[in-house]
C-alpha cells in the first residue's frame, strides 16, 4: 500500500512538470527555482519512471500494473497529498526553492552521490521533511 501511495506521489507529480515543460514555459525543479522547458519534461519523466516502477512494470510483456482496492485508494491519496503540497507552494508569488532544498541543513538531508566515468562525484540532495514543514509554515 505504501508503494501506490509513492506511486501516485510521483505519477501526479510528473504532471504540471510536464505540462510546462510541452507548453514551452518554464518551471521550478528541485534543481533550479526557474528551469528550462527541457529540464521540466526530463523532471516529468523521472517522476512517471519512478511511479511506474513502484506500481510494478513487466518488462517482457510490458504491462505495469494497476492499482486495485486499498492500493487504488492509496495512489489516488498520494496524488491528492502531492497535488496539494504543489497548490500551496507554487500558489505563492514569489515562492523560492532555495528555501526548501538548498539551505536544509547536511545532517538533515538525504543524499545520493553519482560517480561519473572521470571519478567525480556529483551530489544531489532532498529532503522530503523539510519540504512538508516548510509548506506547513
Amino acid at each position: 500500500m505504501i508503494t501506490a501511495f509513492l506511486a501516485g506521489f510521483f505519477v501526479f507529480n510528473a504532471i504540471p512538470h510536464l505540462v510546462q515543460g510541452i507548453s514551452g514555459k518554464t518551471h521550478m525543479t528541485p534543481f533550479k527555482r526557474v528551469s528550462s522547458p527541457s529540464l521540466n519534461v526530463v523532471w516529468a519523466f523521472v517522476n512517471l519512471f519512478f511511479g511506474v516502477l513502484l506500481l510494478g512494470f513487466d518488462p517482457i510483456t510490458g504491462e505495469v500494473n494497476h492499482p486495485a482496492g486499498a492500493n487504488f485508494w492509496a495512489f489516488f491519496i498520494g496524488g491528492l497529498i502531492v497535488s496539494l503540497v504543489a497548490a500551496q507552494l507554487f500558489g505563492k508569488p514569489n515562492a523560492l526553492l532555495q528555501t526548501l532544498f538548498h539551505s536544509i541543513p547536511a545532517e538533515r538531508r538525504i543524499v545520493i552521490q553519482v560517480r561519473s566515468f572521470r571519478h567525480t562525484t556529483n551530489t544531489f540532495s532532498l529532503s522530503l521533511n523539510s519540504l512538508f514543514n516548510a509548506t506547513a509554515r
